[in-house]
């Protein structure tokens, strides 16, 4: 099973809930591949008990049981007095699989503030190789859109091959047409791991016009994957930098053909 987002003190927080449906206790190996742009590198490796028809969690926040021995998953300088954002810890997927029974597995993805006070928050499903593919569809992808709000979007692509491979991300305007004067640097991501397009640093987009809000961009976009015998699986989180605050939302790519 697949993540393909979480971060330890890197604009938020995850943590991992695993359902075990099973009348046994399993045990569920998680490992942490961290993402090119993330400040602490590496790989962890961590292991979670779960109780029949039970449930546990692998928390990267401050405090969390991922930053513990012997897992030891870097946050950088957060720490459990003070969760405000440093943004000097990990960020990237975790993979996730077990030889004594079957599970499920959520992400929570939270924003803390002084106290412990969430400031947003979202989930998503972690993923199967059944989700996986060679190229997905992201029906909206954004940068700075509506004034106030900023809303900003960033593909997260966990490789589920154990083989490097390149991804190219096509970007198309508001009005469909194709932007490829906007389109990004292709991507290699390593076995297993983390890359990333954060639409945020888009160029050659165009501003919408005053009766879409007329602020920012917003549009569309094509994740391919470009060597053969890859595949991934791709989540796109939609988050505001702007005064106004708003929890974020995810996505999943969508499969096509």
């Amino acid at each position: 099973m697949f993540c393909p987002l979480v971060r330890a003190n890197f604009y938020g927080d995850t943590g991992i809930s695993i359902v075990n449906p099973n009348t046994y206790d399993i045990n569920v190996d998680i490992t942490f591949y961290a993402d090119g742009v993330s400040p602490k590198q590496g790989s962890f490796t961590q292991t979670i008990a779960v109780k029949a028809k039970s449930s546990n969690i692998a928390f990267q926040g401050p405090g969390g049981n991922s930053r513990q021995a012997p897992t030891n998953l870097p946050g950088g300088t957060q720490n459990t007095s003070n969760p405000n954002y440093t943004n000097d810890g990990f960020f990237g997927v975790a993979k996730l699989s077990s030889t004594s029974g079957t599970f499920l597995a959520v992400v929570n993805d939270t924003v803390f503030a002084t106290n412990w006070i969430p400031t947003s928050g979202t989930t998503y499903n972690c993923l199967t190789t059944t989700n996986s593919g060679t190229k997905f569809a992201l029906p909206l992808v954004r940068k700075n859109h509506v004034s106030n709000l900023k809303l900003t979007t960033g593909t997260a692509i966990q490789n589920v091959t154990g083989n490097p491979i390149t991804v190219s991300m096509d970007i198309y305007n508001y009005d469909g047409t194709a932007l490829p004067a906007a389109k990004p640097a292709d991507i290699t991501i390593p076995a297993y791991g983390s890359g990333n397009f954060y639409q945020g640093n888009l160029v050659n987009v165009p501003t919408v016009p005053a009766n879409q809000g007329g602020f920012g961009w917003y549009g569309s976009a094509v994740v391919t994957v470009q060597t053969p015998g890859g595949a991934v699986v791709v989540l796109v989180n939609d988050a505001g930098n702007g005064t106004k605050k708003v929890d974020a939302a995810n996505y999943e790519g969508l499969l096509m053909p």
